[in-house]
């Protein structure tokens, strides 16, 4: 199977009901993982835009990947972002890592996704980057707002932070990243090494 290219202008029902399978299936093969038996994780965007709308994805063991457009009550991490923003993020365009650069990391670790299983709050993303308009979109995990955060920071910072290269503590200790919230909420991201 080749490497699948995702397109500039791709929409997020072609790249959700056609692409994000069949890259999914490149990375199973490619870059197996073989931690996870008995693991699921369901993630929901919620795409606001024009071509915009509601998906989701359950993946298990990661084995298997069911997409399907609509919201899922039983999603993990709901992402909130306008469209153009996820498809720059989707393409790994205007400053954001590969995607496959970041769903390596995102499926990794057992203990990340039993961490975030049990994790409530709302993380608030602010990015900066170059020659662009700044990036503002939000996580909720387990489809609860009862705590809240804030970060703020340039995107290269953010790619780091995202493919495991460096964690929001270390991030704070450099005065790279501004942090507006729960601070308990925060320790308990630090523990997914977000």
């Amino acid at each position: 199977m080749d490497k699948i290219i995702i397109p500039h202008d791709v929409t997020p029902k072609k790249f959700f009901a056609e692409l994000f399978p069949k890259q999914f299936e490149y990375n199973r093969i490619n870059n197996p993982i073989d931690d996870l038996s008995g693991t699921e994780m369901t993630v929901q965007y919620n795409i606001q835009g024009p071509n915009g709308g509601t998906w989701n994805y359950k993946i298990k063991a990661y084995d298997e990947i069911v997409v399907a457009e609509g919201p899922n009550e039983k999603a993990i991490l709901t992402f909130n972002l306008k469209e153009s923003d996820w498809r720059d993020i989707a393409t790994g365009r205007n400053g954001f890592a590969s995607r496959e650069e970041i769903e390596k990391r995102t499926l990794k670790m057992r203990e990340r996704r039993e961490i975030m299983k049990n994790l409530k709050g709302k993380l608030n993303i602010n990015l900066t980057r170059p020659e662009n308009d700044p990036v503002i979109f939000s996580v909720v995990f387990n489809k609860a707002e009862t705590m809240e955060l804030s970060l703020s920071m340039q995107i290269e910072d953010y790619n780091d932070m995202i493919t495991g290269k460096v964690g929001i503590p270390s991030l704070f200790i450099k005065d790279k990243v501004k942090i507006r919230g729960d601070i308990l909420f925060a320790l308990k991201l630090s523990q997914i090494q977000l």
